[in-house]
């Protein structure tokens, strides 16, 4: 290791209401889930993230720099999609930054 550092960013994103949805209609639940996912995961690679975990309607992604987690940042394209948008309910984003 050459002692250099280098900034990092990790993204949270969380679908607000998720479990409201879920107790009305799991098959909408699943559907808006699918449809988010499918606009992520394309922003996520153009933007040089990498989708490290999925927990339930949340995911986790790591980004080489804070610039390409804020370009992402969802989600722009995520954030108010059709099928949540339906439901009354958005998707949350955080962007934390920092040295490893």
């Amino acid at each position: 290791m050459d002692g250099a550092r280098t900034a990092r960013a990790v993204m949270f994103t969380d679908v607000v209401g998720f479990t409201g949805i879920m107790e009305r209609s799991e098959p909408a639940a699943m559907e808006i889930l699918a449809g988010i996912r499918s606009r992520l995961l394309p922003l996520l690679g153009r933007h040089g993230g990498e989708l490290v975990k999925e927990m339930g309607d949340s995911t986790l992604s790591l980004f080489p720099s804070p610039a390409g987690a804020v370009r992402c940042e969802p989600p722009r394209d995520c954030r108010r999609h059709p099928e949540v948008r339906g439901w009354g309910h958005g998707q949350s984003t955080e962007v934390s930054t920092g040295d490893p």
